[in-house]
C-alpha cells in the first residue's frame, strides 16, 4: 500500500491539490508503520526465506521429471484448465462486483500467465502473444485493485481516527487523521470513548488520563498520565493484558480532580 500510496494516490493529490503535504505525510506514516507491525508480527522475512528454500528446491525437483507422452495433450490440460479457472473468476467478478471478487480474478489470470510462461521454452510461437496481453490485463486491474484496497484501508478504524456516531462520508480528512477525543475541539472531557462504544472493532484510545488502565470488550484506554508523574501503560494484544512501568519524574502538574476513574459498572470485561 505505501507504493500504492507513492506511485499513484500521492500523485494524484499533488495534482488536485486537494491535501495538504502535512496530510499526505501523515497518511504515509500510517502506512508505513502498519506495513512494519504486519511484516514484524507475521515475521515476514523468515516467512519469505522459507517460501524461497521451498521453489528453490521445487526447481530442482522439476529439471528431474520425465514426461512419457508427446505433443500438444502434454500441456493441453493444464492450461485449459487454468484459463476455464479465469474465465469463470471474471464471469463471477461481472456479476458481482466485488473488491473480493475481482482480487480472485486477478488471481487466476497471474495463475495462467505463469502456466503459459512456463511452457515459453517449448511452444515460443503460440505462448509469446497471449503472455503479453495477459501481462497487460493484469497490471489493468491490478491498479485498480490497488486503489480499491487503499480505499478499504483508508476506512479501517484501527488506524484513523473515527467517531462512530456519525457515517464515514461525513468526517474530514482533519478528523480522520487527527481526532483525539469525542468531545468538540479535541477536549479530553465527556464523552469517552469507553462510555460510548457499544461496537467492533475495539478502540485503544489515549489523551483521556486515567486513573487505572482500562479494558472494555469494545475499547482500551492506556493514557495513565506517565508525563504527570504516574504510569507509562503498554497493551500486549497477543496475551490481552497491560504492561505498566512508574515514574518518579513529573513533567507537567495535574490536579487528582482531572483524572479520570471510570465507573466500575461499566467495565464488560476487567483484565
Amino acid at each position: 500500500m505505501v507504493e500504492v500510496f507513492d506511485e499513484h494516490v500521492r500523485p494524484a493529490a499533488d495534482d488536485s491539490g486537494t491535501l495538504s503535504s502535512d496530510t499526505l505525510d501523515s497518511v504515509r506514516e500510517t502506512l508505513v508503520s502498519r506495513r512494519e507491525e504486519m511484516a514484524d508480527r507475521q515475521r515476514l522475512e523468515r516467512r519469505l526465506g522459507n517460501v524461497r528454500a521451498d521453489l528453490v528446491e521445487s526447481r530442482e525437483r522439476t529439471a528431474a521429471l520425465t514426461v512419457e507422452v508427446t505433443g500438444h495433450e502434454v500441456v493441453a490440460g493444464g492450461l485449459r484448465k487454468s484459463y476455464k479457472q479465469a474465465r469463470n473468476r471474471m464471469q463471477e467478478a461481472y456479476a458481482d462486483p466485488e473488491f473480493e471478487r475481482f482480487h480472485e480474478w486477478r488471481k487466476r489470470i497471474e495463475y495462467h500467465r505463469y502456466h503459459s510462461r512456463f511452457l515459453r521454452s517449448i511452444w515460443t510461437g503460440p505462448m509469446k502473444a497471449p503472455r503479453a496481453e495477459l501481462k497487460e490485463l493484469s497490471d489493468v486491474i491490478g491498479y485498480e485493485n490497488d486503489l480499491a484496497e487503499f480505499g478499504l484501508i483508508m476506512h479501517d478504524e484501527d488506524l484513523f481516527g473515527i467517531d462512530h456516531r456519525k457515517p464515514l462520508p461525513e468526517h474530514t480528512v482533519d478528523e480522520l487523521l487527527n481526532m483525539r477525543s469525542l468531545a468538540p475541539d479535541g477536549r479530553y472531557t465527556r464523552p469517552y470513548w469507553f462510555e460510548t462504544r457499544r461496537k467492533s472493532p475495539r478502540v485503544c484510545f489515549g489523551h483521556t488520563v486515567l486513573s487505572e488502565p482500562l479494558a472494555t470488550d469494545r475499547t482500551v484506554g492506556l493514557d495513565t498520565g506517565c508525563v504527570h508523574g504516574r504510569q507509562l501503560t503498554a497493551y500486549d494484544y497477543r496475551e490481552l493484558r497491560f504492561v505498566a512501568f512508574s515514574r518518579t519524574t513529573t513533567y507537567e502538574e495535574r490536579s487528582s480532580g482531572s483524572i479520570v476513574t471510570p465507573r466500575r459498572r461499566l467495565l464488560f470485561q476487567s483484565l
